[in-house]
């Protein structure tokens, strides 16, 4: 069936009339002046379809229909799924959706005792008519399970805290063996579990992690330590510990294509690349690398939705009182409607088979379980990444729609003949309990639809080709075989059969193929399974790097990390990949030229800095592989002309003298310093940059600039007294209100390194309101470094000259160290500073300070009351939501109040979550929200305090962690990058970024001002 336009059919037709049925009939007061009875006659239930009229709802691309394939009583709530050798069925059933009985959860309930467990059921199509007929519950008992794996005749289980094995010894179907492999995964909030389970290429285990975090032990594999997967994924090969993987910022999806490359999703982030391996960040201590993965979609992460079901009622009700206010008039059509962006993308399958023709390959999937629909990208290359792009002809309509609203499509997986199955949990309402208010949440039942489910299988309208035999019918020795099938599920399936069987010849008929498969896919497999079953030569590798195809090149270099000393050794051919035409394959060859000798790799990753300092993954790759030798690579580069010119070439150098710079080997700082101060005679520009960059990293390993010339004077000869002329003409710059704010910006960072308190007077003289924020803050960063006795007292002096963004600033600055602590409250104490300045949050980190001192000074400062109840407060402020309000002068209290934080209509930082996700929330819900912020924080926004060696104490949310560091995020969207070997002790605070008690400084009608603003989003009208 053809897709179109959402309004073009008249079942949309429909679902349009009944939303502005609900919205404009009947006595429309606003929320808070409805009674329960009014309430519950805006918020009809929804009935569900029984399970043999669900296909005539389906809207579907041209060239595809949907065959039922289980439905209740057979299954109930599939949320996953895998297929086993034979082409049985293992059927993840999270009955337990949404509450549990454990204590300090998110979704903690009395309800829980009304739902049943979770299992695991296995599936069975015994006559082969394309419809289940057997169902038997494989293992129950189960907490939230998530995920399962088919092996060794049984399967793997995720049900947070534990991954465990089970096994039907005698035929039954039933499990009679279980045993927990791994345990420590998080289980507060239901919808940040770990999941996955996914085969990889290498034939290993892989999953998300999610944002409830890990602390993961492996059980079964001797006395090993837990690791922390917060803010990394995870896999393992059976038999194996676990490992942690970089993160790829998936929510519930994980999935690889054909070609080992890495997919995830998250709710308003609907696909995801993940570009690079975290394990070579570890070889490299020294180096602060954070990303890991990037938003490969072209129309934006939260990307614009078409569905074909309306509305749910209670979705309606929650963004009514947009319609019912008095500037109703000026909203579009569109957004008197809760829906129209992704919000609860899931379930992502990358396709590169052949059973939907050729078109169709390199096409990404991803449900939307809260739109009733399926979405379809696009691969494309984007230099050592992917864009992914609507079809052409799918610009205003959806893969898969359905108008019922209860279908919820949770999963897609690719079976037997490369099919691909659509689970759907189908239920009637699955959010957050948090996420809808509580008068709505009364009429709703979240349990509904406990006791039903459905699987489809995707067919295109063309007869499809008869079905083959499935791995598991086939004879051993004919496994390798399979790998050049047409359908991935054949291929992924024999290849975990080869590594679990292991059957004789199995490394000659690999290695046949590696030399002689005409399909790329064959080959790449063939490379990885030899590896995996401890086959793989150095001339298989050989083979590889001389592929035609650049995937199969890229993971020969990859694996020839292995290979790159002894007799036979392939360092010569991997240098070469280092000149590779596939920019992926250069990414690879730059991170495994770090297994190399060190006097061998430079030339070639100069080469490829050369070719590709533009691009920031090669540069991280570069940066994490040269290890000792960031020196003489600094050096050799930044004496070339011609690179110093490059796009990207300054921000290469300056990664490699911070590098240089944190090491402190004192010869090669000396060299890094010889450079800079040589190439500044022909780029002079380039200098204070890098001079910077690499007291940055000095700063790192406790020394610094000053200390340098002091010592070693005499290597440095000349050279040190540029450096002195450099600080006076910096100062000079940043003194001159003539000069760029770039430029001053740069020049009061590196001021900051100028040691004592030689330059603190000129830092200080900028903080004026005639100053450009940028070089304020700049400033007040370098004075926060300085130990110069008069640092904090002036910042404290110039505090009524500051804008509330630089103040933010200036208190992290002075908050970072006890003796700067001193000086502020020795203002508070005096009265020269109000101890309304601090907000909450800050007052309450000096109250839980970790020096006695400083906590007993805090609170014979700060008088201890009461702190008045959340919820009286919000009964307080219940009367601005009767105001009328006007969003312009909303925006205006969001700049003010919000922005420091939240982004919106092109204002503020993107630090909280994004705004734009909660624009369809009721006033009443925002208000709730504005007035307890520390309600409902999702994990991966908890505030944490990190308290460093060198007695410093930084405070933000966890944006990003690797092996060897991890970067904070605080407001206005600042970041500090830190190495985990100067943290000293890292806590949870538990709380929000946004404090508490942020109405105190605002007045009723600003409060409806600003609600209405952020319920008003993406509006065309009457912008200011």
């Amino acid at each position: 069936m053809e897709m179109k336009h959402p309004t073009d059919e008249s079942g949309s037709l429909m679902a349009w009339c009944v939303t502005a049925i609900l919205l404009f009939s009947g006595p429309f007061l606003r929320a808070q002046q409805e009674t329960r009875k009014q309430l519950a006659g805006l918020l009809p239930r929804i009935p569900p379809t029984e399970a043999e009229d669900t296909l005539a709802g389906f809207r579907l691309a041209k060239g595809f229909r949907l065959e039922l394939t289980a439905s209740e009583p057979h299954v109930v709530d599939p949320i996953a799924m895998a297929f086993d050798e034979l082409g049985d069925l293992y059927v993840v059933e999270m009955r337990d959706y949404p509450f549990t009985s454990d204590q300090d959860n998110l979704t903690t309930s009395k309800l829980a005792g009304r739902q049943p467990p979770g299992r695991v059921r296995l599936l069975k199509d015994t006559d082969s008519d394309g419809r289940i007929d057997r169902s038997v519950v494989f293992l129950g008992g189960l907490r939230w399970p998530t995920a399962v794996a088919c092996h060794g005749g049984g399967g793997f289980i995720l049900a947070p805290p534990d991954i465990l094995y089970a096994r039907d010894d005698d035929g039954d179907g039933k499990a009679d063996r279980k045993e927990v492999h791994y345990s420590g995964f998080g289980h507060r909030n239901v919808q940040a579990l770990a999941n996955g389970l996914r085969w990889g290429p290498d034939l290993k285990l892989y999953g998300n992690t999610s944002s409830n975090g890990a602390m993961v032990k492996s059980l079964l594999y001797g006395a090993l330590p837990a690791i922390s997967l917060s803010g990394r994924d995870f896999r393992f090969r059976p038999g194996s510990p676990i490992e942690a993987v970089p993160s790829g910022g998936g929510q519930y999806g994980v999935c690889f294509d054909n070609l080992g490359n890495r997919f995830t999703c998250s709710n308003s982030s609907h696909c995801k690349h993940v570009v690079v391996e975290e394990s070579y960040f570890s070889r490299n201590p020294h180096l602060p690398a954070t990303s890991t993965h990037r938003s490969i979609a072209a129309d934006g992460a939260a990307a614009p939705v078409f569905r074909t079901s309306p509305a749910e009622p209670w979705r309606v009700v929650r963004t009514r009182w947009r319609a019912s206010s008095s500037n109703a008039s000026r909203y579009a059509r569109t957004e008197l409607v809760p829906i129209g962006y992704f919000t609860s993308a899931t379930g992502i399958l990358a396709y590169n088979g052949e059973r939907y023709g050729k078109d169709f390959q390199g096409s990404l999937l991803v449900g939307d379980v809260g739109g009733n629909l399926v979405h379809r990208k696009i691969l494309e290359p984007d230099g050592v990444s992917f864009r992914a792009r609507r079809p052409g002809a799918a610009e205003r309509a959806e893969f898969i729609s359905s108008s019922d609203n209860w279908f919820r499509p949770a999963q897609l997986v690719e079976g037997p003949g490369g099919y691909i199955y659509i689970l759907d949990m189908y239920r009637e309402t699955i959010e957050h309990p948090h996420s809808i208010p509580e008068s709505i949440k009364e009429h709703l039942d979240l349990m509904s639809g406990n006791e039903r489910g459905r699987i489809y299988r995707l067919l295109p309208t063309k007869k499809p080709p008869p079905p083959r035999k499935p791995p598991g019918r086939v004879e051993p020795s004919r496994l390798a075989s399979l790998l050049e099938a047409d359908d991935s599920w054949t291929v992924e399936t024999a290849a975990r059969l080869i590594a679990e069987k292991r059957p004789p010849g199995a490394a000659t008929q690999l290695r046949k193929l590696l030399r002689g498969s005409a399909s790329p896919q064959a080959r790449f497999r063939a490379l990885w399974t030899l590896a995996a079953i401890d086959s793989l030569r150095a001339e298989d590798v050989r083979e590889g790097l001389e592929d035609p195809h650049s995937s199969v090149r890229k993971t020969a270099v990859r694996l020839s990390e292995g290979y790159l000393q002894g007799e036979g050794a392939l360092l010569e051919n991997l240098l070469k990949a280092a000149g590779d035409a596939a920019p992926a394959v250069r990414l690879q060859a730059a991170f495994s030229l770090g297994a190399g000798p060190r006097d061998l790799i430079i030339p070639a990753l100069r080469s490829i800095a050369r070719r590709d300092c533009a691009n920031s993954w090669i540069r991280s790759a570069i940066l994490c592989s040269c290890r000792q030798a960031s020196a003489g690579l600094f050096s050799t580069l930044c004496s070339d002309r011609q690179f110093l010119a490059r796009p990207g070439a300054i921000e290469l150098l300056q990664g490699l003298a911070e590098l240089t710079g944190a090491r402190d080997e004192r010869a090669s700082v000396i060299e890094v310093f010889l450079a800079i101060a040589g190439c500044r005679e022909h780029s002079p520009e380039a200098g204070p940059r890098l001079f910077e960059a690499l007291a940055r990293g000095m700063r790192r390993s406790g020394s610094s600039l000053a200390e340098l010339v002091s010592t070693e004077g005499r290597k440095l000869g000349s050279a040190a007294d540029q450096l002195e002329g450099l600080f006076r003409e910096e100062a000079e710059i940043l003194s001159d209100r003539k000069q760029e704010a770039g430029r001053r910006s740069i020049a009061a960072r590196l001021l900051g390194y100028s040691g004592g308190g030689t330059n603190l007077e000129i830092l200080l003289a900028v903080l004026d309101p005639g100053t450009p924020p940028g070089v304020q803050l700049a400033a007040v960063q370098s004075i926060g470094m300085s130990k110069a006795p008069g640092a904090a007292q002036g910042l404290i002096e110039r505090w009524s000259l500051l804008s509330p963004s630089i103040r933010t600033e200036a208190l992290e600055m002075l908050f970072r160290r006890e003796e700067k602590l001193g000086a502020l409250l020795d203002a508070l104490a005096a009265g020269d500073l109000a101890p309304a300045e601090l907000d909450p949050a800050r007052r309450k980190q000096l109250l839980d300070h970790p020096g006695e001192a400083i906590r007993k000074r805090s609170r014979k400062i700060f008088e201890q009351t009461a702190r008045e109840s959340r919820r009286a407060v919000f009964e307080k402020l219940r009367p601005s939501l009767d105001l009328d309000a006007n969003p312009k002068l909303g925006r205006e209290v969001f700049k003010k109040t919000c922005a420091t934080c939240h982004r919106a209509e092109g204002e503020g930082h993107a630090v909280a979550p994004d705004i734009e996700t909660v624009k369809g929330r009721d006033r009443e819900s925002l208000l709730l929200h504005l007035v307890d912020p520390n309600r409902e924080v999702a994990p991966s926004y908890i505030v944490y305090n990190a308290i460093l060696k060198d007695g410093r104490i930084l405070t933000g949310i966890i944006a990003g962690e690797t092996a060897t560091s991890l970067e904070l995020v605080r407001a206005e969207g600042l970041r500090d990058t830190l190495l985990r070997s100067q943290i000293k002790e890292l806590k949870s605070t538990g709380r929000s970024l946004m404090p508490e008690e942020i109405e105190k400084n605002l007045s009723l009608q600003d409060i409806a001002n600003l609600l209405d603003f952020i319920r008003g989003l993406g509006r065309k009208a009457e912008r200011p």
